[in-house]
Parts: structure tokens; C-alpha cells; sequence
């Protein structure tokens, strides 16, 4: 086949990737299994006692844009309370019921995870369990930061449950942030 034959063919059947595109590819798939945690979590983080009451809770989601808040009793980390769970506390509570007694009845165990836990894993564990935010604890069990899905389904989106659609982008359309 001629050039100008070989360039027609190349036409119907999509550009041709150098070698060193798939190399880099290939590299960038290895680095982003082997990022931690710690590359990927937020570390700033808003701090309510067990004795918060709901709607204080809610008017600090609201008026910081949060997604998630620690509860701490004194130094002792106790849980994350996430937009989900606030949600659910806020239509089955009054405003004025205190953080505590929502998580005493709750009795569900989030496992946190280290902030040298591979990312892959983390994002696994939080896909298995439907997470959505995951506490990130250090070795001294002090609260590092919080994992969040957001962040998973943008960067990984093979983790995506197969009954969660992907978006997809019309590449004639510009691209939008959620």
C-alpha cells in the first residue's frame, strides 16, 4: 500500500499512537496505582463536638459548602459525619437532638484508613461498602484528613458501580465542572 493509502487508512481508523504515548500512558496508569492516600485526601477539616446539635451541623454544611465534618470528644476522634448521613439525621431527627445521639443509634462502623494506604485500595473499600467519605487516621489515631468519592470518581472511574452512569462529555460541547 502506498502512502497516500496508508494515510487514507489511518483516517477511518483513528490516529496511531506512538510509542512513547503508550509508554506514557502505560506510566501513568502504574503511578496513579501506586498513589497513597495521603496524595489524594483533604486535609483541612471542620471539627464538631458529640454535643453539636444538628442544626448547627446543617448550618455549617450549608453556609462552608462541606461534605464532611469530624466529630471529636475532646483529643478522642469519635466519627465523620457526612452530607448523607446528615441528610437521613435531619428527616428522622428535630434540629435541636444533639450529634451524639444520632451516631449512638447509628451503631455503623466506618474502618478509617492511613495516609500511606494505597489510593486503589482506599477507593475499593469505599466502593464495597458504598462510602462516600472515608476518615483518614495516622498512626497516633489523630484525624489526617477525609477520602472523598468525588475525587475517586474523577480520577478513577472504572470504580464506578456498573448501576452509576458514567458522564460522558460531547466533545463539541464545552466540558462543565460539577
Amino acid at each position: 500500500m502506498d502512502t497516500a493509502g496508508a494515510a487514507q487508512n489511518n483516517k477511518f481508523l483513528g490516529r496511531r499512537q506512538e510509542p512513547e504515548q503508550i509508554r506514557t500512558r502505560w506510566e501513568d496508569m502504574d503511578n496513579r496505582r501506586m498513589t497513597r492516600v495521603a496524595d489524594r485526601m483533604t486535609s483541612s477539616i471542620t471539627v464538631v463536638s458529640p454535643q453539636t446539635r444538628l442544626g448547627e451541623v446543617l448550618h455549617l454544611f450549608t453556609t462552608m459548602n462541606l461534605k464532611a465534618t469530624a466529630v471529636y470528644d475532646g483529643k478522642q476522634y469519635v466519627g465523620l459525619i457526612g452530607s448523607t448521613f446528615l441528610k437521613e439525621a435531619m428527616s428522622n431527627y428535630s434540629d435541636h437532638v444533639r450529634v451524639r445521639e444520632v451516631m449512638d443509634t447509628r451503631n455503623i462502623r466506618i474502618d478509617p484508613c492511613s495516609p500511606d494506604e494505597l489510593l486503589c485500595e482506599a477507593w475499593n473499600r469505599m466502593r464495597q461498602t458504598g462510602q462516600t467519605n472515608l476518615p483518614v487516621l495516622d498512626v497516633q489515631g489523630k484525624l489526617a484528613g477525609v477520602l472523598s468519592a468525588p475525587m475517586r470518581d474523577k480520577d478513577f472511574p472504572s470504580f464506578l458501580k456498573p448501576s452509576e452512569p458514567r458522564k460522558r462529555r460531547n466533545s463539541r460541547q464545552p466540558a462543565h465542572d460539577n
